[in-house]
This record gives C-alpha cells, structure tokens and sequence, in this order.
C-alpha cells in the first residue's frame, strides 16, 4: 500500500480528492451481480477478496477522506448516503468558506 500511495502522490504532486466514497460490498455479492462479466470477474473470487481487503485498508488509513458506503443495500438507500455525505462534504466548504 505504501508503493502504490507513494506512487498516486508522486504522480498527482500531493493531489488528493477531499472525498472518496468506498462503496462496499462483499466479493461474493459484488461477483453475483455482474452479468456476463468482463476480464476482471473472471478472476476469482480469491482475488475479489484481496482487491476488497484492499480498498477497506486505504479506508482505515485515511477515515478523514474516505467514506464507507454498505452497497449491500438497496439502490435508493445507497444512493441517499452518497447524496448524504456529498451534501455534508459541501456544507463544510461552505463553513471553512472554501
């Protein structure tokens, strides 16, 4: 993790979203709803686990950037949170006067 944040950092010059949005989902779930799928499903469900496990531990190492959205629930319920913490993301620019 550190080589790939060294890399983005290098890269961007430092430039790093105020926001991301981690919409979590386990494997399983997330490989049941592909259709046919692409190059990437047909990996395996070892390798959905790993890139997963992957996105959950940028999500510990920067809690005040990335926020966590359980996916598992329904569209209209996922979709309110993103709104939800995209709102809560503009009122704090409008706060900081930003």
């Amino acid at each position: 993790m550190e080589d790939v944040e060294a890399a983005v950092d290098s890269a961007t010059d430092g430039l790093w979203p105020d926001l991301t949005l981690l919409l979590d989902v386990p494997a399983e779930v997330g490989l049941a709803r592909q259709g046919n799928g692409n190059r990437m499903e047909q990996k395996g469900l070892e390798y959905h686990l790993r890139v997963r496990e992957g996105f959950i531990e940028q999500y510990r190492r920067h809690p005040d950037r990335i926020q966590k959205i359980d996916a598992s629930q329904d569209l209209e319920s996922v979709t309110a949170e993103v709104i939800k913490q995209v709102d809560a993301l503009i009122a704090s620019w409008q706060l900081s006067g930003a």
